[in-house]
């Protein structure tokens, strides 16, 4: 194990260091814990043709979790994710709230007409509460009424802070024509060009005060939200 490490072309180390190695230390971790999810999957669509306005379809794709038991080792304490008390923000309780978001949902409506598809999706991920550290100078943390010096009993400039992540609600579109067999030159057929659009509205994640950590890069917006805004991608395909 020692020698394929330090023949590794990646390895700043000189390999005949190989003679002062005398033991391993496994650091590695294992597993005892389990988790446990519960929740409702659902889905539905309906297609219709409509003559001359083209064929439409409408359809959704959720989940709905009621619960997410987690122990991190065998015997350890179970903590539902989605039933939680979390640290107070500043005099003010949180408990029994979500820790992830419960409900995720994505619909579409679309329509096609010869050549030409049009569909529209909307993304929703329901409100949650992360489990960060509070800010010390928030709601009942400072030390004068209407301060922002952390360190009383007294309430802050900011007084109604909360953990809470908002709802999450986003557009996307997606644009296609098909040529088919319609085109006369031969290379001209069969070929399909798409345009899509994701995050349509340009919109960023919510702001979140968090530390760097293992599990969490440095960031001031709520990592499980993507902070990309617009995408704009274009395919072009031929088929022979």
């Amino acid at each position: 194990m020692a020698l394929a490490a330090l023949s590794d072309r990646n390895s700043t180390q000189d390999p005949g260091i190989i003679t002062n190695v005398y033991w391993l230390s496994d650091g590695s971790t294992v597993g005892t814990g389990f988790l446990k999810v519960d929740g409702i999957d659902w889905n539905a669509s309906y297609d219709w043709d409509w003559g001359d306005l083209g064929a439409w379809n409408v359809g959704i794709t959720g989940t709905y979790y009621l619960h997410r038991y987690n122990a991190t080792v065998n015997g350890g304490t179970i903590v539902d994710l989605f039933h939680q008390n979390i640290q107070g923000a500043g005099g003010i309780a949180q408990n029994g709230v979500e820790t992830l978001p419960r409900m995720l949902y994505r619909t579409r409506l679309g329509w096609s007409n010869g050549a030409w598809s049009v569909t529209g999706f909307m993304n929703y991920i329901s409100h949650y509460y992360d489990g960060w550290p509070v800010p010390p100078n928030v709601n009942f943390q400072c030390l004068a009424a209407g301060s922002a010096l952390a360190g009383g009993t007294f309430p802050c400039a900011i007084s109604n802070w909360s953990n809470v992540q908002p709802s999450w609600y986003t557009f996307d579109l997606s644009l296609g024509y098909d040529t088919g067999d319609t085109p006369v030159n031969n290379y001209l057929k069969n070929i399909t060009v798409q345009l899509t659009v994701q995050n349509l509205m340009n919109k960023h994640a919510a702001e979140q005060y968090g530390p760097s950590t293992s599990t969490r890069n440095i960031a001031g917006y709520d990592i499980l939200k993507p902070n990309t805004g617009r995408t704009v991608g274009l395919t072009l395909i031929k088929n022979w």
